[in-house]
């Protein structure tokens, strides 16, 4: 089984989170793979500004997401996602068409959350949720 490390932002602006929805209908949170000789922290906000075109800045570590899945060559991979809290700093929403993305949003809480695809993704925003309120 090959490992794999990502990272992700939980972008939160006035109680709307940022979240992208795929071509195929699934809503994720921004995230991607930590590439070399980059700490997971420069490769959530580097991945937030690639797949959304905002910048953030992180607030705080919120957790990470697990999960074993097959690729279409049938190779199983066992994937770790560490997720962020981040402030939004500045730059034009978007959506990276290469990667993807059909559209990038800024959705009151509750939506959202019944928005994402993924119960950890939900998971990880529930916290940035509480978090962001304290």
């Amino acid at each position: 089984m090959r490992e794999e490390k990502s990272a992700g932002g939980i972008v939160l602006l006035d109680e709307k989170a940022l979240i992208l929805r795929r071509f195929s209908g699934d809503w994720v949170l921004p995230k991607g793979h930590i590439e070399e000789g980059e700490t997971p922290e420069i490769a959530a906000m580097r991945e937030v500004r690639e797949e959304t075109g905002i910048s953030g800045e992180i607030h705080q570590y919120i957790g990470h997401v697990y999960y074993v899945y097959t690729k279409t060559n049938g190779v199983r991979i066992s994937k770790t996602v560490h997720f962020y809290s981040m402030r939004y700093l500045c730059g034009r929403l978007y959506a990276q068409r290469e990667e993807g993305f059909a559209r990038a949003e800024f959705i009151p809480f509750q939506r959202a959350l019944r928005f994402l695809a993924h119960r950890g993704e939900r998971d990880m925003l529930k916290a940035a949720i509480r978090f962001y309120r304290q």
